[in-house]
Parts: structure tokens; sequence; C-alpha cells
């Protein structure tokens, strides 16, 4: 279970204070938080492509975190920000880098 971060005061605290991870098509920023629950922001900006395409990697991303929330510790915000390339993906392929990003230093 998870919750969406929504305000964008809660987005710049955990940019701002989170510990940053970079692979070559995401940057998994990541806070703990008091909620006692995982929250997860995602990040689309018009560099990636039309509403198309930025709605497909929302989607790929949230599908992520729903069927590897194994992976994502409780108790922490989650902000992902999708860079240039990442629509080309497929779920397994992003999946395997947003894991490798949490899993180790990218």
């Amino acid at each position: 279970m998870y919750q969406v971060l929504r305000k964008r005061k809660d987005f710049l605290y955990v940019q701002n204070y989170g510990r940053k991870q970079r692979s070559i098509n995401y940057l998994v920023i990541q806070r703990q938080n008091i909620v006692g629950i995982r929250r997860l922001g995602i990040v689309a900006s018009k560099k990636i492509g039309g509403a198309v395409e930025r709605n497909r990697v929302k989607r790929v991303i949230r599908e992520v975190f729903r069927l590897y929330g194994y992976l994502f510790p409780d108790s922490t915000d989650f902000v992902i920000v999708a860079r240039r390339g990442s629509h080309q993906l497929k779920m397994q392929e992003a999946a395997r880098e947003i894991s490798g990003c949490l899993m180790s230093k990218c």
C-alpha cells in the first residue's frame, strides 16, 4: 500500500534533502518520512515527449512501484524523475533500472 505525493512542498522537501541515485533514464530520490507508509511522486517533464509518452512513463513507474514494493522501504518518500529516453523502455527494463538504483549506488 502506498500514497501519492501531491503537494509541491512535499516534492521540494524530498528533492532538496533526499538521497539521489541516477541511472541512464531515471533519477530516484528518497527521503525518510514520519507518516509510516511509502509515498511516491513522479516527475515527467515535456522533455520526454508529448502527453502520450509522459503518461506511459508514469504508468510504468507506478506499476514498478506496485509490483516491486518490497524493494521500496516503508516510511520513505520517493520522487522518481523520468529522463529523456525513458518512454522507450519496456516495463522489465524500467524495473531493472529503478531497482538497480535502490539496491546499490548508481
